[in-house]
């Protein structure tokens, strides 16, 4: 089970982004795309006796547009969306506390005049036993 689908499936049910959500990787044929990375980081998890299984990481949305503020707005609305302070089930059996972990920030601008910006985010899931 990956996480991070997970949370980008529920995310589509609170946001229409302005493209899909890669996975990784800017596939690079368009403008405007969204992209989802885990970040560097120490990710723990814990597996119970019932089959459950919880843990946490950090991982990061990248915005990439011609416009700056088109960037940034996107990854403001991400964060209005996915900012959880208590455990919330997003799908069936899947609990997680989500919080920003850095406001919208810009990382880089190409020769053709795309920026990028990033958000990052800390995560906290837990999957029920099956």
């Amino acid at each position: 089970m990956n996480i991070l689908n997970d949370v980008n499936a529920f995310l589509l049910t609170k946001i229409t982004p302005y493209s899909t959500i890669y996975l990784d990787s800017f596939p690079a044929d368009a403008v405007e795309e969204l992209m989802a990375r885990n970040d560097p980081n120490t990710a723990m998890e814990k597996q119970y006796i019932d089959g459950a299984y919880g843990g946490h990481f950090q991982f990061s949305y990248y915005a990439k547009s011609f416009s700056s503020e088109t960037a940034r707005l996107q990854l403001e609305a991400i964060q209005a969306a996915l900012n959880f302070a208590e455990m919330t089930e997003i799908t069936g059996g899947v609990a997680i506390r989500l919080e920003a972990a850095t406001t919208p920030a810009f990382v880089s601008k190409s020769e053709a005049g795309e920026v990028i910006f990033v958000s990052s985010f800390r995560l906290e899931y837990h999957v029920e036993g099956r």
